[in-house]
């Protein structure tokens, strides 16, 4: 799909670099996406893997429950939440 941007090892399954922030309380969310878990495709949009043909499923699951406005936070601004944030309009 293109050339990978080689990124330090970074948010590794089960590891504290990939879990939510202990003071995170959110008692009411119903889905966490998983995305990144493709070892030969980068991964910055919470909505698509960067191969632009992998879907995380956030788009059809914010659809189905009548989803319109979303907000995107999050460390990596210029890469991760700028393409979720792109996806998500």
């Amino acid at each position: 799909y293109g050339e990978q941007v080689l990124w330090p090892v970074h948010c590794v399954q089960d590891t504290p670099g990939a879990a939510l922030h202990a003071g995170l309380r959110v008692p009411h969310a119903r889905l966490v996406i998983r995305k990144g878990y493709h070892h030969g495709v980068d991964s910055y949009s919470a909505f698509m893997e960067a191969d632009r043909a992998t879907r995380t499923g956030l788009a059809g699951y914010l659809r189905e429950h009548g989803v319109r406005r979303v907000f995107c936070v999050g460390l990596a601004t210029d890469y991760c939440v700028a393409w979720s944030a792109l996806d998500a309009r």
